[in-house]
């Protein structure tokens, strides 16, 4: 084989293998995602805690007395007011008994009264005597020395003497009657204190056939009805003072230094409905042997009556406050138990995606408290996360609309 028989072959197998090869494959387009900077601010030490909610005042109202009910003025679960009349027991025999004993004592009144108003007319006629007396006792006198002198007879002196003995034994005919009347007017003065005192026992006895509320609060449960004859050992209802409330919560015992009076404590239903604030008001001095807990009180005022006695609650208490920064849940992979976001990182003009292993704490709302791993700088990816890589291109969404924007289709604008 000639030399150039050679480089035609060497030629020949360079173009074959040139018109054979395959081609290289395409680099894959951006992936268009959200991108937004981590939130910092401040993030609450906290912890959740079953509470049990309880009233400061709950009775059970029963009769004082016996008889039939006739009125019910309120339904189970109403809310009343101090004095609201709840119920009402037959008081007809009560009340013609307490009118008999009401007539009674105005009889008593009336006769007392009379009975004054005649020691006033004995008085009175005592005062007129005693000036009787007076006069015969000077004209007695006078005629003393009149008859000594011989001027007058001792017939005239002995006519002034019995008229003198006369006008006292009269004045003091009075002066007995007056004894005697006091003595009946405290006779009929004990009587009417006594009938005015028995009617006002019959009054008080009225009260009872009328129940009303010691407090206020909530009607409970009413299991009697109209026309029930009712004792003092029947159960009529129960009343529960609903505002303000306590919150019972046990927590561990190490907590309890934490704890001061006057601590706020949120209250949580559990299915997360937020009831607001409430204020630590007892911290037990002992600790539960069996449950290592530390009893403690929170008052709640309860003022939209949201809370009744006996339901559970969760009660949040926030032991510290400080700067943080959080994310958003739907930012957060979970691989192997650790926990990921994709930074946005600028290469030149380019966007790639950084996977970044974080550690979270406690979900606060919609995002993630994180304790390590980001910085107050960074911006994440929030979107389209599951179709990224380490190092995957990307591109802004919101960049991408507003050079859109700017540039509409069909728009001669260089972008150069």
């Amino acid at each position: 084989m000639n030399i150039l028989t050679s480089i035609l072959i060497v030629a020949l197998s360079l173009f074959l293998s040139a018109c054979t090869e395959a081609p290289k494959p395409h680099a894959m387009p951006p992936s268009a995602v959200a991108i937004e900077p981590v939130t910092v601010g401040a993030h609450h030490d906290k912890t959740l805690y079953l509470g049990t909610i309880k009233s400061r005042k709950s009775v059970t109202l029963s009769p004082n007395i016996e008889g039939n009910i006739t009125e019910i003025n309120v339904t189970a679960g109403q809310l009343v007011t101090t004095g609201q009349k709840i119920m009402k027991i037959d008081s007809l025999m009560q009340t013609a008994q307490t009118n008999a004993v009401a007539a009674q004592a105005d009889s008593v009144e009336s006769d007392l009264e009379t009975a004054k108003a005649t020691l006033k007319s004995l008085n009175s006629t005592l005062h007129s005597k005693q000036s009787q007396v007076e006069y015969t006792k000077t004209q007695h006198d006078r005629y003393v020395k009149l008859c000594a002198e011989g001027a007058v007879s001792q017939s005239d002196l002995d006519n002034w003497k019995n008229n003198m003995l006369a006008a006292i034994a009269d004045r003091d005919s009075t002066l007995e009657q007056i004894e005697a009347q006091k003595m009946t007017i405290q006779k009929i003065d004990r009587s009417h204190k006594q009938a005015i005192s028995s009617w006002q026992a019959q009054k008080e006895q009225l009260k009872y056939y009328s129940i009303t509320a010691p407090f206020a609060g909530m009607i409970g449960d009413i299991p009697v009805k109209v026309g029930d004859h009712v004792t003092s050992s029947t159960a009529l209802t129960t009343l529960t003072e609903n505002h303000p409330l306590e919150c019972y919560i046990a927590i561990p015992a190490e907590k309890a230094s934490l704890m001061h009076m006057g601590m706020d404590v949120e209250l949580v239903s559990t299915e997360g409905q937020d009831f607001g604030n409430s204020k630590v008001m007892f911290i037990s001095p002992t600790v539960d042997s069996s449950s290592q807990t530390v009893l403690v009180k929170t008052i709640f005022p309860n003022s939209k009556n949201e809370l009744r006695a006996d339901q559970a609650v969760r009660a949040q208490f926030i032991w510290e406050t400080t700067a943080g920064i959080s994310v958003p849940t739907k930012a957060v992979s979970q691989i192997g138990g650790k926990y990921f976001v994709f930074l946005a990182q600028r290469d030149g003009d380019k966007l790639f995606a950084k996977q970044t292993e974080i550690e979270v704490g406690e979900i606060e709302g919609a995002s993630y408290y994180v304790r390590s791993g980001l910085k107050a700088t960074d911006r994440i990816i929030t979107t389209g996360i599951q179709r990224l890589a380490d190092g995957a291109p990307i591109t802004d969404k919101v960049e991408m609309a507003e050079k859109a924007e700017a540039n509409p289709p069909g728009s001669t604008k260089s972008t150069h």
